[in-house]
């Protein structure tokens, strides 16, 4: 996912360089140290703190390209993962069901825009932590001897094992998090609803349900964390240990190598934190992986849905003459491209399957529209009405030039004047083009012959709309 993103390898390239430039710079800072004992000459000295401060500088520079890098990086990596997400939902009609919609846009917005740019930065600060400790355990050898070095060496090593050891709690503790974190987000609408339009009671039982899916989010957090940090607490309580132990060691170090572990503490204290860092990424690294995966296997879990529709309750009827269609043999007549043009109106009770139907013929015909009651094609404005919403919608789809145009209960919201307004429009539209739609206010009594034979009214100017004169 990532490594086929020029920017990231990039800055990647750039943490290598920082620390090395890094580790140079130290063992400039422990050169000069050591001469302080009275092996060096004043100038040499100098020349080695300049040294030390020319080389840290300039890792500071490559640091900051390599954020600008990360930044460019994440940013690509999401947009390419959201398109990839949204490609592979919405190609698969079993996948596009209201449900799943919510799911995809709390994940998109919440989970993946959040956790693609960690994971990005996660990996590079992964890098650098694990060089900046290799290299400086590299100076320390070439400075103060072995001991320090092989100390530092069999702490990692310890925190790795303990890392491992965690690893099945850290992954379930990561796939945990994340749905219980997707949950609590999914519910924000429902509570929203309930506080802004229900009774009190609907209020308080919406806010006690919300904050039990947040707080059940809470409590994994604080799970993973406290393991986190006994993880990551220990190396370092281990690793001071280790220096003390050497310190003591009466003759364990020359005279030399303690002047240069003196110019190296300030080192030595980062080396402690890049420690305690490395612990926690690791364990990190786990949850990390898990959060990727669950990125990668987002759409495969969505639940599908049944696309079946009961031929026996669903009818299409032709507006023009009345006659009745089962719904599979329109169906085939449809994708066969045997109806071209006309207005046909599918009617059916509650539950069986007419809105079914429109996703079918959507999906088997690649040049259509469809236009369901909770969809919008353009950005929503706090200045329109629902019902002038769904107005602009139907003009807008209207200048589509498809072959085919679906309609699932566009004249709900709409006033009277409104939609016998929109009703000749479709008239006027059905000579050209094929309409099918399933109807709000006379979802069982479509347009009769003789309705649909009268002089439409005039057809109001809309830009783009296909010229039926």
């Amino acid at each position: 996912m990532f490594v086929k993103n020029l920017h990231y390898m990039l800055a990647m390239v750039c943490v290598v360089a920082q620390q090395s430039l890094l580790a140079v710079s130290t063992y400039y800072i422990a050169l000069a140290g050591a001469g302080l004992t009275g092996m060096q000459h004043i100038a040499q000295i100098i020349n080695n703190v300049t040294l030390f401060f020319l080389f840290a500088l300039s890792a500071y520079l490559v640091s900051s390209v390599s954020v600008l890098l990360s930044v460019k990086a994440a940013n690509q990596l999401w947009l390419s993962y959201c398109s990839r997400v949204l490609n592979g939902v919405t190609k698969d009609p079993a996948l596009c069901s209201e449900p799943n919609k919510n799911k995809v846009v709390q994940w998109l917005s919440g989970e993946a825009s959040a956790t693609v740019p960690q994971a990005v930065q996660f990996y590079l600060d992964l890098v650098s932590l694990v060089l900046g400790i290799i290299f400086t355990l590299f100076v320390f050898y070439l400075s103060v001897g072995l001991m320090f070095a092989l100390a530092v060496f069999m702490v990692l090593m310890i925190s790795t094992a303990l890392v491992m050891v965690m690893r099945k709690n850290i992954n379930a503790l990561a796939g945990s998090m994340q749905q219980r974190k997707l949950s609590a987000l999914i519910y924000v609408e429902p509570v929203f609803n309930r506080a802004a339009y229900g009774s009190a009671a609907m209020k308080s039982e919406g806010f006690e349900v919300f904050g039990k899916r947040a707080n059940d989010y809470f409590t994994v957090v604080n799970r993973y964390t406290s393991l986190e940090q006994i993880v990551a607490c220990l190396p370092v309580v281990l690793a001071v240990f280790a220096f003390v132990i050497v310190l003591s060691t009466p003759g364990a170090l020359p005279l030399a190598a303690i002047g240069t572990l003196v110019a190296l503490l300030p080192r030595s204290l980062q080396l402690f934190g890049s420690i305690h860092s490395l612990s926690m990424s690791l364990s990190q690294y786990f949850l990390i992986r898990s959060k990727i995966d669950n990125l990668n296997g987002f759409v495969e879990g969505l639940d599908r849905q049944d696309l079946s529709v009961n031929s026996d309750d669903v009818v299409v009827v032709d507006c023009a003459t009345g006659l009745s269609l089962s719904s599979e043999v329109f169906f085939q007549r449809i994708t066969h491209s045997a109806i071209r043009a006309g207005r046909f109106c599918v009617t059916g009770k509650n539950g069986s399957g007419k809105t079914t139907l429109l996703k079918r013929l959507k999906f088997s015909v690649p040049d259509s529209l469809l236009l369901l009651p909770d969809s919008y094609f353009l950005e929503k404005s706090k200045d329109r009405s629902t019902g002038q919403a769904k107005l602009d919608e139907l003009h807008a789809v209207l200048q589509e030039n498809s072959r085919l145009l679906l309609l699932d209960e566009w004249d709900a919201n709409l006033d009277c004047e409104n939609t016998r307004t929109i009703d000749s429009i479709l008239e006027e539209y059905a000579q050209v083009k094929l309409i099918v739609e399933v109807r709000h206010k006379s979802a069982n009594t479509p347009p009769s012959a003789a309705q649909a034979s009268h002089t439409p009214m005039a057809m109001p100017t809309m830009p783009g709309l296909p010229s039926t004169s």
